[in-house]
């Protein structure tokens, strides 16, 4: 089996000044290789200079120090969109747990006490998809005694419900819930449930739902270091563009896909407008630095493989109230 051989830091840039990329500054490229994976950086973010995608021949001209600085544009990126993430998950838990605790019958009685939750009858199985929507209960069910199960010896909150009252009340075992697992409650809840969650910001459940996936697939994108300048998904259902003003920049991306300009427009119903307006001005802020440091590729390269039009902040600012 052929194996891939371990480069020293004088090897790993001597095989950099082989590819025909420049090295300015011997010392400080050093540092960087010290500080950085030579393979995160090169295999990660070598693309965007590769000419005509070759992917041993590089554009002339160019330097380690623009791949280097594509490779901290995004991590710069990950600690701006990290946060705003982590925000809407808390806010989504909140809305969706509160809603199902508050749900009533006719005479106004509150249905879902204790541990409802673990009851296939408290979730949706009268679509017309019956089998799959029971199939996806009892997964998630049984993702919930093992979320309880898990956090047994390690949550004093969850040993002490389960020790004293003999189940962990939902909105204590939340915390505990990850944003996948809330999308999939969200998911199974029944209808008037799921609707009363989704009118707050004006959208079909279904949408609501596709949007959830597509944040959380964002959001463990930041959470594991992976690139987010590049991210997208086909894989993802598509919302419905006749139902409000939004969608069609939903919907506009390039063959289907989801990029990271569709994240930005989904983001933003779970944002004031203040919020969002900090949030775009410091996106702004890094794409002008990486701009003022890229001398071999334009900045709308990068912009297009973020699906961001040139217009991207006007784009965005038009959604403020």
């Amino acid at each position: 089996m052929k194996t891939k051989k371990f480069l020293t830091i004088n090897e790993q840039i001597n095989r950099l000044g082989s590819l025909g990329i420049k090295i300015q500054n011997r010392p400080k490229t050093e540092s960087i290789l010290m500080k950085n994976s030579y393979y995160n950086i090169l295999n990660g973010y070598r693309e965007p200079f590769l000419y005509l995608g070759n992917k041993t021949r590089y554009i002339r001209g160019v330097k380690f120090t623009e791949i280097y600085q594509l490779y901290y544009f995004d991590k710069q990126l990950r600690n701006v969109l990290f946060p705003a993430l982590l925000d809407i998950e808390n806010i989504l838990k909140s809305q969706i747990v509160y809603e199902f605790l508050s749900t009533t019958n006719h005479n106004r009685e509150l249905i879902h006490d204790g541990d409802a939750y673990l009851r296939i009858d408290s979730y949706d199985l009268n679509k017309s998809s019956n089998e799959r929507n029971f199939s996806s209960a009892i997964g998630l069910i049984s993702n919930l005694h093992k979320t309880i199960s898990k956090n047994f010896k390690n949550s004093e909150t969850i040993s002490h419900y389960l020790t004293k009252y003999g189940y962990v009340p939902l909105w204590a075992l939340a915390t505990h819930l990850t944003f996948g697992d809330i999308g999939k409650f969200y998911a199974c809840m029944k209808p008037q449930n799921r609707q009363s969650v989704s009118k707050r910001y004006k959208m079909p459940d279904n949408d609501l739902s596709s949007i959830i996936k597509l944040l959380t697939y964002t959001r463990n994108s930041c959470a594991h270091g992976n690139r987010l300048y590049c991210i997208k998904t086909n894989d993802l259902p598509l919302p419905d563009q006749a139902n409000y003003s939004i969608q069609f920049n939903l919907i506009k991306v390039s063959n289907g896909q989801h990029k990271l300009f569709t994240v930005l427009i989904a983001m933003k119903y779970f944002m004031s407008g203040r919020e969002y307006k900090a949030f775009i001005n410091r996106l702004s802020t890094i794409i002008f630095q990486l701009e003022i440091k890229l001398k071999t590729i334009h900045i709308n390269t990068i912009l297009d493989i973020m699906g961001f039009p040139q217009d991207w902040k006007l784009q965005l600012e038009k959604l403020l109230p």
